[in-house]
Order: C-alpha cells, then structure tokens, then sequence
C-alpha cells in the first residue's frame, strides 16, 4: 500500500484557475455576463456534482477505510470521536442563515429597479 495523500480538491482549484484565473492574472476589467461562458462554467459544475453522486452511489456498500491514528496531526486527533448529530446540525443551519443573510445584505444594499445586475 503507498502513502500518497489524497486532495480531491486540489484538481478542482487547478481547474478553476486554469479556466478562470488566466484573465485575472493581468487585472480585472469591468464586470460582464457572457452566455457562453456562464454556460460552461455552469456545466462543469453540474457535470461535477453528478460525478460526486455517481462516486457515491458506487461507494455505498464499500468498507470505510481503516484510520491510521498516527498520521492525523496531534492538534486534530481530539476531533476524531467528538461526532455530534446535533453540532452537525447546527452547523448546517448557521451556514444557510449566513448564506441568506449575506445574499440579503447585498439586495438590500443596492438600490435600482434590478439590484442583483451589476451596473
């Protein structure tokens, strides 16, 4: 068995720079919608989020694997058996209140007849 570590994420961020990072290397311009690059970039997320479901689905009735103790930071291992069905929750619904709060803020804080269109 290898000891590489695994970062789902990481070719996900690759990806997203590559796509969108390149024009922000050389400064922003001025805001603007263009269809077909909303539409990729849209797409790219439905296409990952139904590969997400697929490799879940696939994964269900896999063994977890065993955790190796020693390789988890010791500052992090407290956090290994502190898993809390209510904290979860919790947590779950500070996050849609912040997510609702913040997209409230922003409609409030514009003023016009289309506050969500950048002018």
């Amino acid at each position: 068995m290898t000891n590489r570590i695994i970062r789902p994420g990481a070719v996900l961020r690759a990806l997203l720079f590559l796509v969108l990072g390149h024009g922000t290397l050389f400064g922003q311009g001025a805001f603007e919608l263009k269809p077909g690059r909303e539409a990729v970039i849209g797409g790219a997320g439905v296409a990952f989020y139904g590969f997400a479901l697929f490799q879940e689905h696939r994964n269900t009735g896999l063994a977890l694997p065993v955790l190796d103790r020693s390789r988890i930071l010791s500052i992090d291992r407290i956090a290994i058996d502190q898993w809390s069905i209510p904290a979860h929750r919790a947590s779950n619904v500070l996050f849609g209140v912040a997510v609702a709060a913040s997209l409230t803020t922003a409609i409030i804080g514009e003023k016009g007849e289309r506050p969500l269109v950048p002018t």
